[in-house]
């Protein structure tokens, strides 16, 4: 048994991520794919060169990782077993799972050893600490207070805080940080109406080792895909793709059955046919960072 000691972070370091330093004009041919649940359906239009459903993730059980481990987690010891591996299809992260009974779940980084997430589906009696109620602004406040022992707050940007969960019963609060206007690491803490922090989850795709990140504007983004709206709909009387916009942010991340790094981001646009029909679309894109 090995002992892991982890205040809900260890430390996040972004490992080799920066903004381009090369040459940063977008490729004449860019390799661009598309979410396939609004063609999967449609035979006439699918076509798997370009679109992909890599949601979710694999699991595997295996032997050269730590079949049970103590962690320490805001000042309360779990003693967990291990349970799986997962190999997450649109991060890098290999995340080795352990549970404590039912009620806890415990998800580590392999390569790094870092918490990845960990989530209370009841709270043990010993572990609550606060049983006032809060407000919106102080559960955020308890967030910054810990993040601030772990990391440089002032590299991030507040998203969010607010109700959410099951019977709006949690808050939740979220941090992004940006390199050129793509978020490259997301944390988000979740507290009962107490102030306990109960759930807790990261993205930093740590281990994309050497990705710069392209200091590109959003039409670079909107003309990769309309490019590839164009491909699929060809011989299909497309006219044109207009009133294009991209909705909400942009992530880093990194589709595992392809080995590509991309940025993924939603594209809302409507599609002029050429007998005059219009239909609006919105699906997630993911656009390829050139080596």
């Amino acid at each position: 048994m090995k002992k892991i000691i982890a205040i809900l972070m260890t430390g996040i370091i972004l490992f080799g991520l920066s903004g381009c330093e090369k040459d940063d004009k977008p490729p004449e041919e860019p390799l661009v794919l598309v979410s396939d649940s609004h063609f999967r359906d449609n035979p006439d239009l699918y076509n798997e060169e370009y679109m992909i459903d890599y949601m979710g993730y694999e699991t595997k059980v295996e032997d050269d990782v730590e079949k049970s481990a103590t962690f320490e987690i805001h000042g309360y010891t779990i003693t967990a077993d291990y349970e799986n591996t997962r190999y997450l299809y649109t991060l890098k992260e290999v995340e080795t799972t352990y549970w404590s009974g039912r009620d806890i779940s415990l998800t580590f980084d392999k390569y790094t050893n870092e918490l990845a997430s960990f989530r209370f589906i009841r709270f043990p009696e010993d572990y609550i600490k606060k049983t006032e109620y809060i407000t919106g602004e102080q559960a955020k406040a308890i967030a910054d207070e810990f993040l601030e022992t772990q990391i440089d707050l002032k590299e991030w940007t507040w998203v969010d805080n607010g109700f959410e969960g099951d019977s709006s019963l949690k808050y939740g609060i979220r941090y992004d940080k940006y390199i050129n206007n793509v978020v490259v690491m997301r944390l988000l803490i979740q507290t009962d109406l107490y102030g306990n922090i109960q759930n807790y989850i990261k993205y930093t795709n740590s281990v994309l080792e050497g990705v710069s990140v392209p200091d590109w504007s959003d039409e670079v983004y909107i003309d990769g895909a309309v490019g590839l709206l164009k491909k699929i709909y060809k011989d299909k009387g497309l006219k044109e793709v207009k009133d294009c916009e991209i909705i909400g942010d942009k992530t880093l991340a990194y589709l595992r059955p392809r080995d590509l790094d991309v940025v993924e981001y939603y594209m809302n646009c409507m599609l002029v046919f050429e007998d005059g029909t219009e239909e609006n679309l919105y699906r997630k894109f993911y656009y390829a960072i050139p080596d």
